[in-house]
């Protein structure tokens, strides 16, 4: 699961990145970004809230893992599509690229799913 993914359900495009232990969320519609601690445990993902102001959260079950391979990652509740492309929001996270050039591949990105949703 590690890397940079997209979903696009309702009309919503977010954009994620698993590293190792953190998920990372972008949500196009709040243009936030946010940080969990997740865990995998039998075919679910956990998640917990971590926020550096707050007291860390309880893992909490997010979704069940329905199906994975390179290119998709099909959970219960959405479909990620993996990321093959360069400026993702990694490489934003690592501060490999800046704001504007990431938001202007984002944008191609949300144009490019919704043409093949």
């Amino acid at each position: 699961m590690v890397g940079n993914w997209s979903s696009l359900r309702k009309g919503n495009y977010q954009e994620y990145y698993f590293d190792g232990e953190t998920m990372y969320l972008y949500d196009l519609n709040t243009d936030n970004i946010v940080k969990y601690k997740y865990t995998i445990k039998g075919d679910s993902i956990y998640r917990s809230f971590i926020h550096p102001d707050l007291k860390n959260s309880e893992s909490k079950y997010f979704s069940r893992v329905v199906k994975f391979d390179d290119d998709q990652l099909t959970l219960r509740t959405k479909v990620l599509h993996r990321i093959n492309s360069i400026n993702s929001l990694e490489m934003f996270l690592k501060k490999e690229i800046d704001s504007t050039t990431y938001y202007k591949y984002l944008y191609k990105r949300e144009a490019l799913l919704k043409d093949n949703w």
